[in-house]
């Protein structure tokens, strides 16, 4: 805020300031203002005392603000008078004598706009440690300048690059039905479909009954323990039992849930199997894998939001078979193998949180994975691995948080090594309990 100064000066012959200032003699307090008919000036406020402060010279003054504004200060070696408005010193022209009183109170609206200060000074004639209007010799108004207008805004910058696409968000919930249509007008009549087929079932002789329904599968059940005879029934036709059909929760038997299906005899289930609905295409979650009958569930699935952990008796064939629809997974864990000699099953799978190859007793590569395993936020652990000779599946590997390559018999430490020296951004390698005598090309 710019500040302006008016002197105003009576026309009453006195002393300079300069002097008062020469001799080193100033007010060490000030009385307070009277009230009534002779109040110490016409302003917006009541006048008050100051305290007159003195210093050595001006670079001695204390730093002007809030805490000190309405002060004045008396530098000795300039011999001159400053008074802080709250945030600059300004310098008083004011004609005084040593036995003079100085006050400060608010300038009036006609002199001041903006608001500031009136400074009077003059001798107490009468005595009474008051400055009467008759007593005032000389005055100076501080005024506070008005605001500026706003400047004019500053050019926009440059929008910043694109970001990079995030994951595809989960399905949102399917909207309300709309408003049924108008009817059509009817189709010409279609031709006669061929008579439908119910369920059958066939006794096999051994204990077993094959359940046919149509043109569709078929299933074989076995009977159970023969019952206590019941009374006796009306003839039924030959070869007929009654089924029971009952939802199947998600659960060990199946693994997105499914139908039950009960073989009924005299009112008791002796016998069941299930018809389980197949997985979706992208999981939400852990999905684990250790037998033929889960690869058969998981057939469809394209994406994995969780970890995916294949164990077990599978071999690459079977991986195959189940897995060939599959195009990444956050986290890939495979491990406690022992028929499974590749990861071909995986080609061009992507794997984005973190990868463990371990204690697999029967995988020599997991080459398939190369140009999938490219960066990686998580960790890297590819350890126990007794047949393990090479580690293609991480040519693509520049960036990961911790690797570790351990204890893999067959594996020549120098192919560890080659990896290490292909990685651009990582917190920690550990490398060791490998075979440290092997070559590579």
């Amino acid at each position: 805020m710019v500040r302006h100064l008016t002197r105003c000066v009576s026309t009453r012959a006195v002393p300079g300031v300069a002097a008062l200032l020469a001799s080193g003699v100033l007010p060490a307090s000030l009385a307070a203002c009277s009230t009534g008919d002779e109040t110490l000036f016409a302003g917006d406020g009541a006048a008050v005392v100051a305290q007159a402060i003195r210093v050595e010279s001006r670079s001695a003054l204390p730093e002007c603000g809030a805490g000190n504004q309405g002060s004045i200060y008396h530098a000795r070696a300039e011999g001159q008078l400053y008074y802080c408005d709250g945030e600059l010193y300004r310098s008083l022209d004011l004609d005084a004598d040593p036995s003079w009183v100085i006050s400060t109170g608010a300038a009036s609206a006609a002199s001041c706009p903006g608001g500031g200060y009136e400074l009077k000074t003059g001798p107490d004639a009468n005595g009474d440690g008051q400055l009467t209007n008759d007593e005032v010799s000389s005055s100076q108004t501080v005024c506070n300048g008005i605001d500026g207008e706003d400047g004019a805004p500053g050019t926009d910058g440059e929008d910043g690059a694109d970001g990079a696409d995030g994951k595809d968000g989960a399905d949102g919930a399917d909207g309300k039905d709309g408003a049924d249509g108008a009817d059509g007008e009817d189709g010409a009549p279609g031709a006669d479909g061929a008579d439908g087929q119910g369920c059958e079932v066939e006794d096999n002789g051994d204990g077993t009954k094959t359940v046919r329904c149509g043109e569709g599968g078929s299933v074989t059940i076995q009977d159970g323990a023969d019952g206590q005879d019941g009374e006796d029934g009306e003839d039924a036709p030959p070869n007929r039992v009654r089924l029971s059909l009952v939802a199947e929760p998600s659960g060990p038997h199946c693994m997105y849930g499914g139908t039950r299906i009960d073989l009924l005899e005299n009112g008791h289930a002796t016998s069941c199997d299930y018809i389980c609905t197949p997985a979706p295409a992208v999981v939400y979650g852990d999905l684990y894998i250790d037998d033929v009958e889960d690869l058969a569930q998981a057939a469809g699935i394209t994406d994995v939001y969780g970890k995916l952990t294949i164990s077990g008796a599978l071999t690459s064939a079977d991986l195959a078979d189940g897995l060939l629809n599959l195009v990444s997974v956050d986290t890939l864990v495979v491990t406690d193998t022992y028929e499974l000699t590749d990861l071909s099953a995986l080609n061009f799978v992507h794997v984005y949180e973190g990868l463990t190859i371990k204690a697999n007793y029967a995988l020599t590569n997991f080459d398939a994975l190369e140009g999938g395993v490219t960066s990686i936020a998580g960790d890297v652990n590819v350890s126990n691995n007794g047949s393990l000779t090479r580690l293609d599946g991480l040519n693509g590997l520049t960036e990961l948080a911790n690797l570790s390559i351990r204890d893999n018999a067959s594996l020549a430490t120098c192919e560890a090594e080659r990896i290490q020296s292909s990685l651009e951004s990582f917190v920690s390698v550990d490398i060791q309990g490998n075979d440290d005598t092997g070559l590579c090309l």
